[in-house]
């Protein structure tokens, strides 16, 4: 569940990239994690706590470099995570 009065990074990049190993191992998730691309379908979300401080971390799938009219709804979620819900964007390649 998304808790908006958490600091939130969102990690974003191309598919099969490590993504959802870093979600893993930083946070409480477990996403699915494979040696193929696009394993990731959909936001998963994780939280940690550093010092009573809460945050939240977003995995996003893997995202393409094409224009946003021909982007699916997986990869429009992605977006919407990256423009409204980002304080901070982790840009792995």
């Amino acid at each position: 569940t998304v808790d908006f009065n958490a600091i939130t990074a969102v990690i974003a990049g191309f598919p099969n990239v490590g993504k959802s190993t870093i979600l893993r191992q930083i946070t409480t998730a477990e996403p699915k994690v494979a040696d193929y691309p696009f394993t990731t379908t959909g936001i998963q979300i994780g939280h940690l706590e550093r010092k009573w401080q809460k945050y939240q971390i977003i995995d996003t799938p893997g995202l393409l470099d094409r224009p946003i009219d021909d982007m699916n709804t997986i990869e429009l979620n992605a977006m919407v995570a990256l423009e409204h819900l980002a304080d901070v964007i982790l840009y792995i390649f």
